[in-house]
């Protein structure tokens, strides 16, 4: 059913779950990176970094800023979490 699917994650999800993990853990820093520069450190194409980089917004364990790119404008960029305070 619909519900039992939903709860399962896809197989494009559980292949990208350790990519998300690697950006996460050893790509993310305090230092602003955008999707091309991540992309370019673990060898994937920008489209799907970013995509992956917008996941990592969403769970929580990235945050967006921009920053002004010479010769390209103000572009998005992604740093680690700040850790949460419990």
């Amino acid at each position: 059913t619909n519900e039992a699917r939903k709860a399962k994650p896809s197989k494009t999800a559980q292949a990208n779950a350790p990519i998300m993990d690697q950006i996460a853990n050893e790509v993310l820093s305090d230092e602003a990176l955008t999707a091309a520069t991540v992309a370019e450190t673990i060898g994937v194409s920008v489209q799907k970094a970013n995509a992956l980089l917008r996941a990592l917004v969403a769970e929580g364990r990235a945050e967006v800023t921009e920053v002004k790119v010479p010769k390209k404008g103000a572009q998005k960029a992604y740093t680690k979490a700040a850790p949460t305070q419990e």
